[in-house]
């Protein structure tokens, strides 16, 4: 863990204007209610002892529980209380899972959640068991995670603090805007607040440990994933280790990633999107500017994974690596793949 000082930016409102708020505990609903209110937001609790005249009380996760909600989220505040987590390792309390449930639902049916202007944070209040972070608030700050390293340069935070009261967790929530070190841009988008004290963690290199491996030349692999995450650097590590032939599987088809896309520079990337949401907006006002965010976001992936194809390449051969364009959910697709590794000869 390492600790940080304030920067120079003032810090930005813990609940902005109309942001989307989602908690589990129903005594936060009530202390949230007035500030939703009053900056325009939505409020929805997943504890069934909320009353309905302070949030949209969710007793059940399902497509429908976000319906006639036709506003539009500027932000996303998702505040849990992780005073349960004393019950480790007894599982989370159902209103904690559909919290997490909920904001996964909320960020898959509220586009304009990935526009860039868009803010996306999580709080765990009362959020340590005996000096460890909160198991069940992981539920939500790994969610979180995992948004964040999909959906590049998003500012996306997560805090969580030893405070037992909310109001205090929404001010260590609020001054986390104001690090020098912007929040989207770290290894791991968590900040712990112990004590008042601020900790956050990073990555560091930790060497392989060196052992045989189980594969010999000429083995084959196909991986489910390959392309990006972390599946793409154990699979860089293996064609370090043994002479295989590659076969990666991916949700991306590539031949749809125009020539001019794959050769931009990241800065020429988004010059060119700020460009294309620019015109857009002059040909229609009311256009949404989150589905056009959308088409470069599967740009960038499809970027993401030719670089993959690429590094891989460069250590195992050009001739080695081949990508199959394969929805793993779909059988015939699936079959479709393997008949096409069987078709080369391999194995």
């Amino acid at each position: 863990m390492a600790t940080g000082r304030p920067g120079d930016r003032e810090p930005e409102t813990a609940i902005p204007d109309r942001s989307l708020v989602l908690t589990d505990d129903a005594r936060f609903a009530e202390e949230l209610a007035e500030t939703a209110r009053a900056r325009r937001g939505r409020l929805y609790c997943t504890d069934p002892a909320c009353p309905s005249s302070l949030a949209t009380v969710v007793t059940e996760v399902n497509e429908r529980s976000f319906a006639g909600q036709g506003q539009l989220a500027r932000h996303l505040r998702v505040i849990s209380n992780g005073a349960d987590s004393r019950d480790w390792p007894q599982p989370p309390p159902d209103r904690t899972r559909r919290l997490g449930e909920l904001a996964f639902l909320a960020m898959k049916n509220h586009t304009d959640l990935l526009t860039t202007t868009a803010t996306v944070g999580v709080l765990v209040v009362d959020g340590f068991v005996d000096a460890s972070p909160s198991p069940y608030g992981s539920l939500v700050t790994a969610l979180l995670k995992s948004f964040m390293w999909d959906q590049h340069q998003r500012p996306y935070i997560s805090v969580v603090t030893d405070a037992p009261e909310l109001f205090a967790g929404l001010d260590e929530f609020g001054r986390e805007h104001g690090f020098r070190t912007p929040f989207w841009r770290r290894d791991i988008p968590t900040a712990y607040y112990r004590a008042g004290t601020r900790h956050f963690p990073r990555l560091v290199p930790d060497p392989m440990p060196s052992c045989s491996s189980p594969l010999a030349d000429g083995s084959v692999i196909v991986a489910s994933g390959g392309a990006r995450g972390i599946t793409a650097a154990v699979l860089r590590e293996l064609a370090r280790q043994v002479r295989a032939t590659f076969y990666l599987l991916g949700s991306t088809d590539l031949s749809q990633l125009p020539t001019e896309i794959l050769e931009d520079s990241d800065e020429q990337l988004a010059r060119r999107k700020r460009a294309v949401i620019s015109q857009a907006r002059q040909k229609d006002p009311n256009s949404r500017v989150a589905e056009v965010a959308r088409k470069f976001d599967q740009w960038e992936r499809a970027r993401e994974t030719r670089a993959t194809i690429d590094r891989l390449a460069a250590i195992a051969g050009e001739d080695s690596v081949h990508y199959i364009a394969c929805d793993v959910t779909d059988p015939d697709a699936v079959r479709r793949a393997a008949t096409q590794v069987l078709a080369d000869g391999r194995p």
